[in-house]
């Protein structure tokens, strides 16, 4: 028997905006405490954009930056409080629609993010997910921050090795034996897309569409 699996990319397929520098600019209560965290951002960034540092060390750098301070206590209670503010108003209606279709149907759903573990684990549970792929942190073995990566980031051949291989544990069937749908809005999931059985493209920018409208997989405007 087939096993139907539909899996969801997060940022700017479910969520409006992306999440990551959002959240770490959430830690920050007040208006001017936020713009004076945004800054700090700028250093590491242009040494992404350079090449001199890649998504983990990226992602490293700015956890460093915004959660030093915080314990993980702390860091749970702003995940929580960042999701449930983000579903009220920065969710887009037409994924929970399809979300709540499959589950409907009976269908594995699957969120595969290279957002971090300890804000995308409770996307995945607010919203009823089988099962949270994201890039992994080393959040549940301290107790005071900033979280770092570990086991790499979530993200393009990353992302789908890391599906194959988690919902091969999880259905334990072969991969001949899964039908996968799968839902995102950004290029660099085309090794993902080019794997599954029924690729959706969400609402995407120009460069996904140019990229995607190649390949010739449907667009929806969420």
């Amino acid at each position: 028997m087939t096993k139907r699996v539909a899996i969801f990319d997060l940022d700017r397929t479910i969520t409006k905006i992306g999440t990551f520098t959002p959240f770490l600019l959430s830690t920050r209560r007040s208006t001017g405490s936020k713009l004076a965290l945004a800054p700090k951002f700028t250093g590491p960034l242009l040494a992404y954009t350079r090449g001199e540092l890649d998504r983990v060390a990226l992602k490293n750098k700015m956890m460093t930056t915004a959660l030093s301070e915080f314990t993980t206590e702390e860091i749970r209670d702003y995940s929580e409080r960042f999701v449930d503010q983000t579903l009220l108003g920065g969710i887009r209606p037409k994924a929970i629609d399809a979300i709540k279709r499959h589950q409907d149907e009976g269908d594995y759903t699957v969120l595969a993010t290279a957002s971090v573990d300890f804000y995308a684990d409770i996307f995945a549970e607010r919203l009823g997910f089988d099962k949270s792929i994201t890039t992994k942190t080393n959040f549940s073995q301290i107790s005071k921050g900033p979280p770092q990566v570990i086991g790499g980031n979530c993200y393009g051949e990353n992302k789908l090795e890391m599906v194959a291989t988690q919902l091969a544990e999880m259905i334990q069937t072969d991969r001949s034996s899964q039908h996968w749908t799968f839902y995102s809005d950004h290029h660099s999931d085309i090794a993902l897309f080019k794997e599954v059985e029924a690729p959706f493209v969400i609402s995407p920018h120009m460069k996904t569409r140019r990229k995607t409208d190649a390949l010739g997989y449907p667009v929806l405007n969420w």
